[in-house]
C-alpha cells in the first residue's frame, strides 16, 4: 500500500470570468454564442507539485486570493483541474463551511441528527454519535431550543463538533478554528490532534500561521497560486513574517517612485519614464557588522556615465537621488571620512537596514536592456564587507542586482560592477527590529554556569544575552523578553524585565544574565525568541501593528534556539500554562574605555532587589 495519501503533480486552475452574466449560463449548457461569452482567464493555481506522506499535518498557509480554498476544492473533488494529476489515497472529508445544512429553525438535536444521516450515519451508532456531539459542544439546554435563539459563538460549537465527528483518512479543514473562546479553541484543537494521532492525514487551509504552527509540523506557502516555500513551519513562519515587513518595504517604495522631485505625488510613472528605486544592503538584509561610508554611487554603460548620486544632497534635487527620509533608511549624515565627502552606512535606524535611491539615469531603459549597465560605488569598511545593490521599477518586475565587496579593507575603494537580473529574495531568517540596541550573543547555562541545551525540571536555567548599542543616544528602559514555546510553537512561559536602565553613556556593550531556579518547566523541545522592544512599547496593551514592521522594535531573534528540558523524579511538572517564569535579571555594563570598573543592576521578578 502506498505511503503517500496525497499527491499532487504540476497541478493547474483557471477560472473565467465573464464579461456578462448571460455568457456564464450559456458557456455551462454548451450553447455557441458569440460576444456572449467573451471573458477572461484568471489563474488560480500554477503547475502546483507536491506530496503529502500519510499521517502527516500540513497547512496550506498565504494571502487572500493565493489559491489556498482552490486547491482544498480540488483535492476534495469539489472542482476539477484544468491541468495537471491528484491523487488521493483513502476517503478525503472537507469542512470548508462549518455547520452547512443546520437549518435555524430546528433545535440543535434535530439539526445533529440531520447532520449524521447526510453523512450516512443511521441507528444505534447515530444516536451515540449525537450524544457525543451534544457533550463536545457543551450548550447545556439550548440543545433542545431552534438553531436561530443561539449565539454565534453556541452555534460555531455545535456545527463544530458536528463536522469533527467524522474521521477520515484525509482530513481538509478550512479557516474552521475559529470556534469560540479561548477554553474551546484549545479543546477543538485537542479533537483535531486525537483524530490525527489514530492515523488521519491532515491538511489546514488558514491565515492564522501560530493556530497552524501549533497543529502542523509542515507549512505549504502559497502566493498567487504557486508554492513560495514548501517547508518546517518554522522555517516558512520566519519567511512569511518576513514577507509582511516586504510587503510594507514594497508600499513605500511605490511611494517614493510616485512623488515628484519636490516631494508631491505624481501619477505613478511607467516602466519607460526612466524612474528606478535602488537599494544597497547588508548580507541577508541585515546591517554591516562594521564601520561602512559611501562616497557616491555612479551608473554607466559602455564607458558612458548616466548618473550619480551627490552624498551632500539633503533634499531632493533634479534627477536621480538619495532617499533621507526618518525611519525610512540607514544613510548617516554627511561628513568626510579619510579625505572623502561620505555618508556612514549607520547600524540603526531603519527596520529594514538599508540604503536606499531614486535613480532617474538618462538611456537607462535602453542599457538595462541591453544588459551592460554598470555600477560603482566609493567604498570605505573597517573589514571586508560585502553590501548588495538592487534596482526595481514601479511594479516591482524585473530587478536588478549585483555585489560589491571592499578589496582593502581600513581604505576607500572604487568598485565596479554590472547589473544583472535579481533571484527573489526570501528572508527566513527570522531576525527583525531596527537595531538601536541589539542582542549579539545568547547562551544558556547551566546552575554551575556550563554552557548547556538541555536542562531538568525543577534545577536551574541560566540565560546570558550579550548586547550592543548601536545609537550613541540610546537612554531608557526597554522591555526584554525570552519566550519559550513548546515543540516550537505552544507558547508556555517567559522571561520579563520592562525595570532595567540601559544606556549607551554608561557603556555601549554589556551583558544580561537571567537566572531561573528552580526551573518550573514541562518537559519538552522548547524554541525561544529573545526580544528587545523601546520603552513603553507595551504601556497600552499588544500594539495593533505587526512587530515586523514597527519602528519600536529594536531587536527580536524569532524562534532562534532550541531547548530541551527533561523530567525529573521529583518533580512530576507536566502541564503546559503560559506564565512569567519567576526569576532574576542581573546588568553587566562594560565601559568603553579599559579605566573604571563593571557597574551593574539587579531585578528580581519584575522589581529591584533592596
Amino acid at each position: 500500500m502506498s505511503e503517500i495519501a496525497v499527491r499532487v503533480r504540476n497541478l493547474s486552475k483557471v477560472y473565467r470570468l465573464y464579461h456578462r452574466p448571460i455568457g456564464r449560463v450559456f458557456a455551462a449548457l454548451g450553447l455557441p454564442t458569440g460576444h456572449l461569452v467573451a471573458y477572461r482567464e484568471r489563474v488560480a493555481l500554477d503547475r502546483v507539485s507536491f506530496e503529502i506522506a500519510k499521517g502527516e499535518r500540513v497547512a496550506i498557509v498565504g494571502r487572500n486570493g493565493a489559491g489556498k480554498t482552490t486547491l482544498l476544492k480540488l483535492i476534495a473533488g469539489v472542482s476539477q483541474p484544468s491541468a495537471g494529476t491528484l491523487a488521493v489515497d483513502g476517503n478525503a472529508h472537507v469542512l470548508m463551511d462549518v455547520g452547512t445544512g443546520f437549518h435555524p429553525d430546528f433545535t440543535g438535536r434535530e439539526n445533529v441528527r440531520g447532520y449524521m444521516a447526510q453523512m450516512g450515519r443511521t441507528g444505534a451508532a447515530a444516536e451515540k454519535a449525537v450524544e457525543e456531539i451534544i457533550d463536545f459542544a457543551e450548550i447545556g439546554e439550548y440543545i433542545d431550543q431552534p438553531v436561530r435563539t443561539y449565539s454565534a459563538g453556541m452555534a460555531m460549537r455545535l456545527m463544530f463538533a458536528a463536522s469533527i465527528s467524522i474521521e477520515p483518512n484525509v482530513l481538509l479543514l478550512d479557516e474552521v478554528l475559529a470556534v469560540g473562546d479561548a477554553y474551546f479553541t484549545h479543546k477543538s484543537f485537542d479533537r483535531i490532534r486525537d483524530v490525527c494521532a489514530r492515523g488521519a492525514t491532515l491538511l489546514l487551509v488558514t491565515h492564522d500561521l501560530y493556530r497552524a504552527s501549533a497543529l502542523c509540523d509542515r507549512m505549504i506557502w502559497l502566493d498567487r497560486g504557486r508554492i513560495m516555500m514548501d517547508d518546517r513551519s518554522v522555517v516558512v513562519l520566519n519567511a512569511f513574517e518576513a514577507s509582511i515587513r516586504d510587503e510594507e518595504e514594497q508600499r513605500l517604495r511605490r511611494r517614493n517612485l510616485a512623488l515628484d522631485m519636490g516631494g508631491h505625488v505624481v501619477a505613478t510613472p511607467s516602466p519607460d519614464a526612466n524612474c528606478w528605486y535602488g537599494e544597497l544592503r547588508g548580507r541577508d538584509g541585515h546591517p554591516p557588522q562594521t564601520d561602512v561610508f559611501i562616497s557616491h554611487i555612479e551608473f554607466a554603460a559602455e564607458g558612458r556615465t548616466l548618473a550619480r548620486l551627490d552624498m551632500r544632497a539633503e533634499v531632493r534635487s533634479e534627477g536621480s537621488c538619495l532617499l533621507l527620509g526618518p525611519g525610512e533608511s540607514n544613510w548617516g549624515p554627511v561628513g568626510e571620512k579619510a579625505g572623502r565627502i561620505a555618508r556612514a552606512f549607520l547600524p540603526f535606524g531603519s527596520i529594514y537596514h538599508k540604503l536606499p535611491f531614486l535613480l532617474r539615469p538618462a538611456n537607462a531603459t535602453n542599457a538595462l536592456a541591453a544588459g551592460c549597465l554598470e555600477v560603482e560605488a566609493g567604498i570605505w569598511a573597517a573589514s571586508a564587507e560585502p553590501l548588495e545593490l538592487r534596482l526595481a521599477d514601479e511594479s516591482g518586475d524585473g530587478q536588478l542586482a549585483c555585489t560589491i565587496a571592499t578589496v582593502s579593507p581600513g581604505a576607500w575603494c572604487d568598485v565596479r560592477s554590472r547589473l544583472a537580473p535579481a533571484s527573489p529574495r526570501l528572508d527566513g531568517t527570522g531576525r527583525f527590529g531596527q537595531r538601536r540596541m541589539e542582542i549579539t550573543e545568547v547562551r544558556f547555562l547551566d546552575e554551575l554556569r556550563h554552557e548547556t541545551f538541555i536542562f531538568e525540571t525543577g534545577a536551574g536555567m541560566r540565560v546570558r544575552l550579550r548586547y550592543r548599542i548601536n545609537d550613541p543616544g540610546f537612554d531608557q528602559t526597554p522591555t526584554l523578553i525570552v519566550a519559550f514555546q513548546k515543540d516550537g510553537y505552544l507558547r508556555t512561559h517567559r522571561f520579563w524585565t520592562d525595570r532595567i536602565r540601559i544606556s549607551a553613556a554608561a557603556g555601549r556593550e554589556g551583558e544580561l544574565e537571567i537566572t531561573a531556579a528552580p526551573l518550573l518547566m514541562a518537559p519538552g523541545t522548547y524554541r525561544v525568541t529573545v526580544s528587545v522592544f523601546e520603552e513603553g512599547y507595551f504601556a497600552r496593551g499588544v500594539p495593533r501593528e505587526f512587530y515586523t514592521v514597527s519602528d519600536r522594535v529594536c531587536d527580536v531573534h524569532a524562534r532562534a534556539y532550541e531547548i530541551v528540558v527533561t523530567a525529573a523524579a521529583d518533580q512530576p511538572l507536566c502541564n503546559d500554562v503560559l506564565f512569567q517564569h519567576p526569576s532574576e535579571w542581573r546588568l553587566v555594563v562594560r565601559p568603553d574605555r579599559d579605566e573604571g570598573q563593571p557597574v551593574g543592576d539587579v531585578v528580581r521578578d519584575g522589581q529591584r532587589r533592596r
